[in-house]
């Protein structure tokens, strides 16, 4: 999910990078939900400090005088009942807003060329020779689908284009590529326990 704060102060840019990704024309749905997400909690949070100050009032009027705070302690239910009604509705935008940042996929880094199809893709480097093949080899996404271990249908409708959900062998393969390459023992890091109230807690330093 993009960080709201870096939509709210740097829209512009945030439509130019979603350009050619999608979704550009998603940031206008952000920024109106949030706008009015906004309005409903400084209306609630001024609502909540007079509900305060009336509740207090109350107290200090029947300490002081002994006597009936009807009217008043109306108001102020008045005041509670108009802040459980912003209350849903802040709930209800915000989760509105929400959804909407969900549909939105990450910034391109500013070093990537802008493209829209793979034709446009820049050869930083080639290494070796390709290898010949004695038949026509599928696409990764086409054999990755087949075999059940790609999902990019799902995966679109969870993070836009270009990612998958991995099934199987390839989420354990991902799973161990990541977690040795991540290793700290890979870093240079070395083995060590220490006691605590006579536990002993491994870890790494």
């Amino acid at each position: 999910m993009l960080d709201l704060r870096l939509i709210r102060e740097q829209p512009d840019a945030v439509r130019r990078g979603l350009a050619d990704r999608g979704g550009a024309e998603l940031v206008e749905s952000v920024l109106a939900l949030d706008a009015t997400c906004r309005r409903l909690d400084r209306e609630t949070q001024d609502l909540k400090a007079q509900h305060n100050r009336a509740t207090e009032y109350i107290a200090a009027v029947v300490r002081r005088r002994g006597g009936d705070a009807a009217n008043e302690q109306a108001s102020a239910r008045e005041l509670g009942e108009r802040i459980k009604r912003l209350e849903g509705e802040l709930r209800q935008v915000r989760g509105e807003r929400d959804q909407v940042l969900l549909q939105l996929p990450n910034l391109p880094d500013p070093s990537v060329p802008p493209g829209r199809t793979e034709a446009e893709n820049v050869v930083v480097r080639d290494s070796g020779a390709p290898r010949r093949l004695a038949f026509t080899p599928k696409p990764h996404d086409e054999l990755g689908e087949a075999l059940g271990l790609l999902d990019f249908s799902r995966a679109a409708r969870m993070a836009k284009a270009r990612f998958t959900v991995l099934w199987g062998p390839a989420a354990r393969l991902e799973r161990r590529r990541w977690a040795s390459s991540t290793s700290p023992a890979r870093r240079g890091w070395r083995r060590r326990a220490s006691r605590c109230s006579g536990a002993r807690r491994p870890g790494w330093s």
